[in-house]
């Protein structure tokens, strides 16, 4: 009985490993291409829109948007092993708390990453605020 739970317990740590050495080499391969930052610049400046910013940036995330006294709007792109998922969060004093995901291939263009969104975003805010 005591071999099982030693067996199970390995098995665990190995997966704990692994899956912990691969998170470590995507972190680096974006290290390498410049860091989120500059590896999705394109569509962090259309995201930005001339008025939000930089908020937060880690090895394979990165937020970008704006602040006010009404509330807050942000972006935050999370690169994943062959995706880069973009969550859209918006707190707001008018409008309440809204939330929106896209995934897309990490190769796509970040012009047509960017027009998904808007449309999205265009689309939500038709059917949800302004119903």
């Amino acid at each position: 009985m005591a071999w099982i739970i030693i067996i199970i317990l390995v098995i665990i740590l190995i997966i704990i490993v692994r899956f912990t050495s691969d998170v470590k080499k995507q972190n680096d391969q974006v290290l390498l291409e410049g860091g989120m930052r500059s590896k999705y610049a394109e569509l962090i400046e259309y995201l930005k829109a001339g008025q939000g910013s930089v908020l937060s940036e880690r090895a394979s995330s990165i937020t970008v948007g704006k602040s006010n006294m009404d509330g807050q709007t942000v972006f935050v792109l999370i690169q994943t092993f062959k995706t880069l998922s973009v969550q859209w969060k918006c707190k707001s004093i008018m409008f309440g708390n809204h939330q929106l995901e896209w995934e897309f291939y990490k190769e796509l263009s970040q012009k047509m990453m960017f027009e998904r969104i808007k449309n999205g975003l265009s689309l939500y805010y038709k059917n949800k605020l302004y119903k």
